[in-house]
């Protein structure tokens, strides 16, 4: 090949793209690490809601003792708050206005399927696969200690 692209231009460009009326585009770090800690703690958001004013052992007290009607009754809640939950964490860090997905008379509200759109356009245009790679990568490194330890006194002293 005598032309290559070279990859950091690619990553490098300003790259947005507008989809049934939302501009879907780069997260800077900072709002990243802002979308990461939402999803973080949508399960004790979770918990919250589904066993509210009760204490973790009183719930763990719950899945222990658990039988059928109980976990029929408790994925029926789920089913009714898991769902409004991740619309409204969606629509944080989409910037969607929450009634476009949680209003139903909402003249522009999305579809699932638009809303899967917005997804993967949201995961492509923020190339989320390179960076858990690097993730893994600099993870793997870490092992390594990179050469130096923590708190010990260097060799050379």
């Amino acid at each position: 090949m005598l032309f290559r692209t070279d990859k950091s231009l690619k990553t490098s460009l300003p790259l947005q793209k507008t989809m049934y009326g939302v501009a879907v585009t780069k997260l800077n770090v900072g709002r990243f690490l802002q979308v990461l800690q939402a999803a973080e703690n949508l399960p004790s958001m979770l918990l919250e809601k589904l066993f509210p004013e009760q204490s973790a052992e009183e719930i763990l007290i719950y899945f222990k003792t658990i039988n059928k009607k109980g976990l029929l009754d408790l994925i029926t809640r789920l089913l009714v708050i898991a769902p409004k939950e991740l619309c409204i964490l969606l629509s944080s860090f989409l910037s969607i206005p929450e009634e476009r997905l949680l209003d139903p008379e909402c003249k522009d509200g999305l579809t699932p399927k638009e809303l899967t759109d917005l997804l993967i356009a949201f995961y492509e245009v923020n190339d989320l696969s390179d960076f858990f790679g690097n993730v893994r990568r600099l993870k793997s490194l870490g092992a390594q200690n990179f050469g130096f330890s923590a708190g010990s006194p260097s060799e050379k002293a």
